[in-house]
């Protein structure tokens, strides 16, 4: 029979998993913003803005801020699937001139393994991935990192896996039938 010291030394680990944020793979500034993080089908944009850091040399704008279908860290490589990080700064302060730095495996047609961007974070916002054309489905470990100044914001990692692994993610972005 377990003595009241084994049962303790077992209950605080529990009891320290579960009072950890529901994503492990989200890590958040809460005293500036609260963030969640997820998957959704990516959505028309409705303009573009430059930024040389990137791959292809722009971002695209969107109309609204879309909901996550899914709320994982877990992306299907498959052409019309977006990822990323939902803020909402606190008392909506805004911060200018926010780096966001992707990190992720080397595009096979350009080597890019980082790209980053200047932004605004205020009020309510969204900043995320939408894999648009081939050489961007590589697969492995994708990280979104938001810096202002010396502050990180956020870090949110996900894994980009073949669309078989994700299924019901890759399906519902006008998947039809995948083998």
């Amino acid at each position: 029979m377990a003595s009241a010291a084994d049962m303790k030394s077992v209950l605080i680990p529990v009891l320290l998993f579960l009072a950890c944020p529901a994503s492990a793979d989200l890590r958040v500034d809460n005293t500036r913003l609260e963030a969640s993080a997820g998957v959704y089908c990516a959505i028309d944009s409705v303009g573009h803005e430059i930024a040389p850091g990137t791959d292809v040399g722009r971002i695209d704008l969107l109309e609204h801020i879309p909901n996550f279908q899914w709320s994982t860290m877990t992306v299907p490589a498959k052409i019309g699937v977006s990822f990323g990080v939902k803020t909402k700064t606190v008392n909506d302060v805004s911060y200018d001139n926010v780096i966001v730095t992707i990190t992720h495996p080397p595009f096979g047609e350009t080597g890019t393994t980082q790209q980053s961007y200047v932004t605004t974070l205020g009020g309510t916002s969204i900043n995320a991935y939408s894999f648009d054309i081939p050489r961007e489905l590589t697969l492995g470990t994708w990280t979104l990192t938001a810096r202002w100044q010396d502050t990180i914001f956020y870090t949110a990692s996900f894994e980009v896996v073949e669309p078989i692994q994700a299924l019901h993610i890759a399906q519902g972005c006008g998947g039809g039938h995948l083998s």
